[in-house]
């Protein structure tokens, strides 16, 4: 496939402090969706759960070959020496194992650290178009480094309002971040994962979503909807977008994928240098406009949904 020239070197970051809102699933199928539309994709997986790296099949022979990126950091690694190519075109993926959880702990007192990750990745900038790193649900070291590396972030959530209590902690830290380590990072906006839209809570929580989205600076980008094939495809090394193109939620990541392909510019400047703000008020407005609907969490769901939950969403 002839690899598109638009872009290069643009990193993209997928962010959600709440676990199960489908960052995973999304990094994997979204790197396939930019590398249908012609880019030289590179997945970076940060979450020494590696459930990424797993999910398109490079986790074992990653951790066989002693290319993780946790070897990267410890024995000092080049990036280029790391990286593997996947079994899907223009695909190249960087594993992660339980081992990258102790990065925290063995860098936190090094000067610079916050930039380990952003140094990292200098030759991948110049090798690929666009690198998308899968984060995990935690504020600590590791984060910042993937923040302080990113061009871009985009946020995944679960119809729910607990989803957003989340995202409140997180933009103060990225606030942070950007006043003193990353002034050109910008968010693109927020999209909803597992989306059903006979569910009136889910069609609730997207007119709800998208108005505060407005409010605050964090464009709602659409959704993608719920599928029982996911639980399939994590288990299978085969993301949907590749394996099953035709299906609603296939489509739906080569929309988003679309849909941000044109905001990836290294030139942001003249763009707004927002970072979503969301307070306590805010959130019990968003609840009450939801009229106190309680969590999904403890509404009774469909066993699919728990399913999907079990297979690293």
């Amino acid at each position: 496939m002839k690899r598109s020239k638009k872009i290069k070197g643009v990193t993209l970051a997928l962010a959600n402090q709440k676990g199960g809102v489908g960052k995973s699933v999304s990094s994997t199928n979204l790197c396939c969706a930019f590398a249908n539309l012609g880019l030289k994709v590179l997945l970076v997986d940060a979450d020494y759960q590696g459930n990424s790296s797993a999910q398109i099949g490079i986790k074992q022979q990653a951790i066989d070959l002693e290319k993780t990126i946790s070897v990267a950091f410890f024995e000092q690694k080049a990036a280029e020496s790391i990286w593997l190519k996947t079994k899907f075109d223009n695909v190249y993926a960087v594993g992660a194992d339980q081992d990258f959880s102790e990065f925290n702990n063995s860098f936190l007192a090094q000067p610079g650290s916050h930039g380990i990750m952003r140094d990292w990745l200098i030759k991948a900038r110049e090798e690929f178009d666009i690198i998308v790193i899968d984060t995990h649900p935690s504020l600590d070291l590791t984060f910042t480094n993937v923040m302080v590396a990113a061009d871009y972030y985009v946020l995944p959530l679960f119809a729910e309002a607990d989803s957003l209590d989340a995202l409140r902690v997180m933009f103060k830290n990225v606030k942070m971040i950007k006043d003193k380590l990353n002034p050109t990072l910008h968010v693109l906006g927020c999209f909803v994962t597992k989306y059903d839209k006979s569910i009136t809570v889910h069609r609730m929580f997207l007119e709800a979503i998208e108005k505060l989205g407005k409010q605050v600076g964090m464009p709602l980008l659409g959704t993608v909807p719920f599928s029982k094939a996911v639980p399939t495809s994590c288990a299978m090394e085969n993301p949907i977008v590749h394996g099953q193109s035709k299906l609603p939620i296939s489509e739906a990541y080569t929309r988003l994928a679309k849909l941000i392909l044109p905001e990836l510019k290294l030139n942001r400047r003249g763009r707004s240098p927002n970072t979503p703000a969301l307070d306590k008020d805010t959130l019990k407005r968003f609840r009450k406009e939801l009229g106190d609907t309680p969590s999904l969490e403890k509404m009774p769901v469909p066993s699919l949904v728990l399913e999907e939950e079990m297979h690293g969403l």
